[in-house]
């Protein structure tokens, strides 16, 4: 049986002005946890994301069949899987081998009813309850679907490319099947080639597999006239997978893009505590210990040949833990006897969600920073857990964009703050990192907060700290707990009303231990800081445009690609991603052709 992953391909409102692909995974079995932790397509925020996997499926012999009881429907049920035909005019789906789940934007109720009502009967064993749901908050373009996963492992994945007939029935089948459903591709999660089993033969014949399939679908889109299926894969992050299991410039040459799977690097199969998604090495890791990072990975995988632009980094939304030998040794690297307590909704030794891990600092425990390789952990009692926060994601994310990466991929959306149990907003995670690359519109959990501008400051020698600067926010030359904001050359001074200026994130930082320098002076967080919200404008200011005007979003009346950002009569200027244009009537970005007067 093939694990299978279903990948949906998001292309609309908040696609990357920089092109930064968002790939997010949805667990099927997600919906089995206890509430509030039970997950369900509803629950995705699809504007989040600009391709959603939804995981896994299996396959019988050569052919993709689902994997959980609901997941297609039967004529006494309609399942979870839901990509209709008709609806792919609007929402393109892409199919990986592992199993993605995208969605969209904004079609008309009417017409969402209607459509969801007449598929339902014409395509019972292919609509899920979720017709309506979906075809009434989302606009819908392209879409994947995904073979493997871990749990699988290589047998299957031998046995369907031990031969070109098996291969041709494998790719055969999925792109009817794939057609059928309306996605849009394919994306590949074997875990590993010539690894686990598999024969170091399976390493040419992964590249063949993935060869054949690319020129398939190459050729069905010219007899089709369809547009041509997509093809992704999930891949190793350790050197001995990458150097045994792929052929990187003959595999590169055929995936629209690759997932490196930068997370699981440590875990309690280990005998010393370790971070699972450390961005950087420490200086007291060892032997191979040391490349086990994104930083080393990500640049492995380049130095063999796959282009930055087709690298997705892969992002964690959830923590692996361990029990330490010792409470009194804490410090990463120190001895464990095994895996942390399961936590209470996702249920598994040694892996915590990240709203577990909100719960475990509420109750006691105590965050640390790893300054070498910019992650946190938190210690309570016995009970160590590595995991990412939104500082670390933040850096790791501006990683990504100043090296040149085409995007990131997060492991899981289920296992984020979805439901917002941690006391801010929902999906604080995934949020922060579409904040940090810039492309997208975040929309609010609640009314949108109105930030008012920041005084100004009476003629002064501090009203020169913006002299010559762009526009944004800066450190403050003096004051740990100030910053400066820069406008049209003016001054604004503002406070942080918890922790202190971090310049290297550009926000206020509330974590234990932090440091502030300013001259020969040195300031540093206390053990424990209460943290509140802190609102104030953010982006590149641009002209004079929102004076006069309400707050939100408006098209740029000169650039169909552009549209501002109005806030308190500041004016911010933002770009569509390629192929797309601000659409004044969803107050998003849309496909142009979607757009009177736009090409």
């Amino acid at each position: 049986m093939l694990a299978v992953s279903l990948l949906l391909l998001l292309a609309v409102g908040g696609v990357s002005s920089a092109g930064y692909r968002r790939v997010c995974y949805h667990t099927n079995w997600s919906q089995y946890r206890p509430s509030p932790g039970k997950y369900f397509p509803e629950n995705i925020d699809p504007s989040l994301c600009t391709h959603i996997c939804y995981a896994f499926a299996k396959l019988n012999g050569n052919h993709l069949t689902a994997f959980e009881w609901n997941d297609e429907s039967e004529p006494w049920m309609k399942g979870i899987l839901f990509i209709s035909i008709y609806l792919s005019i609007y929402l393109h789906v892409f199919i990986s081998l592992g199993l993605f789940l995208f969605l969209s934007f904004f079609l008309s109720i009417y017409l969402s009813i209607y459509l969801s009502i007449y598929l339902s009967i014409y395509l019972s064993n292919s609509v899920s309850y979720l017709s309506i749901y979906l075809s009434i908050y989302l606009s819908i373009y392209l879409s994947i679907y995904s073979v493997g996963g871990w749990n699988m492992g290589s047998p299957p994945f031998t046995a369907m490319v031990a031969n070109a007939a098996n291969r041709k029935d494998f790719i055969d089948h999925g792109i009817k099947w794939m057609r059928k459903r309306g996605f849009d591709g394919l994306d590949v999660d074997w875990e590993y080639p010539a690894n686990r089993g598999s024969p170091p033969e399976d390493k040419n014949r992964f590249s063949a597999l993935i060869r054949e399939t690319r020129l398939a679908f190459d050729a069905e889109a010219k007899t089709s006239g369809n547009s041509r299926l997509l093809l992704a894969t999930a891949v190793s992050a350790g050197k001995d997978k990458i150097d045994t299991g792929y052929d990187i410039p003959e595999i590169s040459k055929y995936f629209d893009f690759i997932t490196i799977m930068t997370y699981d690097l440590h875990g309690a199969w280990e005998k010393f505590t370790g971070h699972n998604s450390p961005l950087y090495a420490r200086s007291d890791e060892q032997g191979l210990q040391k490349i086990l990072n994104m930083k080393w990975a990500s640049e492995y995988w380049v130095s063999k040949g796959a282009p930055k632009s087709i690298l997705n980094i892969g992002m964690a939304l959830y923590g692996r833990g361990f029990t330490l030998t010792n409470k009194a040794n804490t410090k990463p690297g120190d001895s464990v006897k095994g895996p942390c307590n399961k936590g209470r909704y996702t249920r598994e030794k040694g892996f915590l969600s990240y709203y577990e891990i909100c719960d475990m600092i509420k109750t006691g425990g105590t965050t640390h920073w790893i300054k070498e390789q910019e992650v946190p952990y938190v210690v309570k009692g016995d009970q160590w857990v590595g995991y990412d926060d939104k500082k670390s994601l933040t850096i790791k994310t501006n990683w990504v964009k100043s090296n040149g990466y085409g995007g990131i991929a997060v492991w899981a959306l289920p296992l984020d703050d979805f439901g917002g149990m941690c006391g801010g907003e929902k999906y604080p995670l995934l949020k922060t990192i579409v904040r940090t690359l810039g492309d997208a519109v975040v929309p609010s959990d609640g009314p949108p907060v109105v930030t008012p501008k920041p005084p100004t400051l009476p003629p002064s020698k501090d009203d020169v700290l913006c002299s010559g600067k762009a526009d944004g926010t800066y450190a403050h030359p003096k004051s740990c707990t100030d910053y400066v904001l820069c406008q049209g050359g003016r001054t604004y001074i503002d406070h942080c009303t918890a922790g202190m200026w971090n310049d290297a994130i550009k926000d206020c930082d509330p974590t234990p231990g932090f440091e502030c320098r300013r001259g020969n002076k040195v300031v540093t967080n206390p053990p424990e800081v209460i943290t509140k919200r802190v609102t104030r404008p953010s982006g590149r200011m641009d002209g004079k445009f929102c004076s006069g005007k309400s707050d939100g979003l408006y098209a740029d009346p000169k650039d169909c690609n552009a549209y501002y950002n109005c806030a308190s009569g500041l004016t911010f200027r933002s770009i569509c991603g390629p192929n797309t244009g601000f659409d004044p009537k969803i107050k998003g970005c849309n496909f142009k052709s979607a757009i009177p007067n736009c090409s």
